[in-house]
């Protein structure tokens, strides 16, 4: 996200072995980027809504000697608060180049030869609702 915003050239090095497809390095970044963030943001989420629960039981089930470790999920649940993800920045104009696929283009494309039933005559399909609800 940073190197994005700071309009900097990202070394995609350690994606080599994630396959995304024949996409401009940037676009993968921004993919990566998104789905990090979207994991911290779950992540973010589970350690607020358990909060107060290890809290609770911590003190309730934890021995004495131990119950001064706390802070550490104090600390965990503080540095959760203060890192909300950042927002990816706006796509450049290749990326939208990319993301602007024609549905229409996309739809024919993908309908051809695709066996969903849509094309079926009207004979081949029954109302009959004890077709499937044989007794066997």
């Amino acid at each position: 996200i940073e190197i994005l915003n700071n309009d900097g050239t990202p070394d995609l090095a350690f994606i080599s072995e994630v396959q995304l497809g024949d996409y401009p390095q940037a676009v993968q970044l921004r993919i990566l980027g998104e789905e990090f963030r979207t994991r911290l943001v779950s992540h973010q989420t589970l350690i607020e809504e358990w909060s107060l629960d290890i809290v609770w039981l911590w003190f309730h089930c934890q021995p004495v000697d131990n119950r001064g470790r706390i802070e550490e999920w104090n600390d965990l649940v503080t540095e959760v608060q203060n890192n909300i993800p950042q927002e990816l920045p706006p796509s450049t104009a290749a990326e939208q180049d990319v993301e602007a696929v024609d549905d229409d283009l996309e739809e024919a494309i993908v309908d051809v030869n695709n066996n969903d039933g849509e094309d079926a005559a009207d004979g081949w399909i029954t109302d009959d609702e004890d077709y499937n609800n044989n007794d066997n």
